[in-house]
This record gives C-alpha cells, structure tokens and sequence, in this order.
C-alpha cells in the first residue's frame, strides 16, 4: 500500500493522509494547528474528470457528499466553501454547530464503480477544508475557516503507521519501489 500527506495550514489545519488501497483512496483526516476546529467538509479535485460521476465516499461520520466537474461548493448546514472556489467532489462530516458532534478526526474511503482509483487521480490536486466552531481550546469557538491548499505531499511506500495523525519527525519516506513513482507524474 502507498500513501502520500500534506498539511492544509491554518490557525486550526488539518492532516491529511491519502492511502492506496485495492482500487480505492482511503483519507485520513486529523485537526492540527494552534487552534481547535469541528471539522465539517473535506473537498477536492480529480485529474480525470470523466471518473468524477463514478464516485462515492463511505465513512461513519459522512452526512452528506456531492460530485460534478468544478460544481461542489456547497453541501449544506455550513459544510460551503462558497467564495473559496469550486470542486470536484465534497464530503460533509457531522453535524452543524459543536451541540451534537465535534468532529477532530475523520476517515473515509472514496471508491469508484467504473474502475480502481490510484494516489495519482488526486495528488496535486485543489483541496478545501470547510471548519466551523474555531477557536481556543478552553475558550470561545465562534470562528469559522475556509482552507484551500495544493494536495503535494510526501509520497510513501509501504504500509502506513496505525492510527491517526501524521507519521512526525523521523518517520520513514521511504525510497520508491523498482520503476519508480508508478503513475504519480509530477
């Protein structure tokens, strides 16, 4: 299994973690930054926009996803990226507000019913976090952020680290596998 990461910064940012796996992108997604957030949308581009009506995303925290070539924007109850841009493809998480949920930590596997997706169909693609309820963690939560970020990260070969977040300093980047990058082109 190969996976690639990057950091989508900001006073609250989020880790995200795109794992290749039997024809489907796992996504791993963890706050990180000075401040605490609930996480409400993931989005982002596809290279090939003919797979695009093809897609969907399963995960437990999942309420809501949408799809359509530079169409996504918004998925509802604050999960918008309106005036940031438009997307491919959209992943609601949770619910509006931090009253029912707070979400930190998110996974989803995103698949396709007309043939196996690879780490290239998304690496170095527009992605957007949709955060709302930002703030302190022992303070007010009333801020909201719109993200936007190039999805480059560090390509890695082998099997990911168990758990959430990212793999810290020191962790292996491992060298790429006899033939190179496979189908990543830079």
């Amino acid at each position: 299994m190969d996976w690639f990461e990057f950091d989508v910064e900001g006073a609250a940012g989020l880790h995200v973690r795109v794992e290749s796996q039997n024809g489907q992108l796992k996504f791993v997604l963890d706050n990180t930054g000075d401040q605490v957030a609930d996480l409400r949308g993931l989005f982002f581009d596809l290279k090939n926009s003919a797979t695009i009506g093809s897609l969907s995303a399963t995960g437990s925290s999942i309420t809501a996803q949408a799809k359509g070539d530079e169409a996504v924007v918004n998925l509802g109850n604050g999960a918008t990226m309106a005036g940031a841009g438009t997307f491919d493809f959209g992943v609601a998480f949770g619910t509006a507000g931090i009253g029912k949920d707070d979400i930190h930590h998110a996974e989803f596997t995103l698949s396709s019913a007309t043939g196996a997706l690879s780490l290239a169909d998304v690496y170095g693609m527009d992605f957007g976090v949709r955060f709302t309820s930002v703030g302190d963690i022992d303070g007010a939560r009333n801020g909201s952020l719109k993200l936007t970020d190039k999805g480059f990260g560090d390509i890695h070969y082998g099997t990911p680290p168990i758990g959430p977040g990212p793999i810290g300093p020191g962790g292996p980047v491992l060298t790429p596998p006899p033939g190179g990058l496979g189908d990543i082109v830079l």
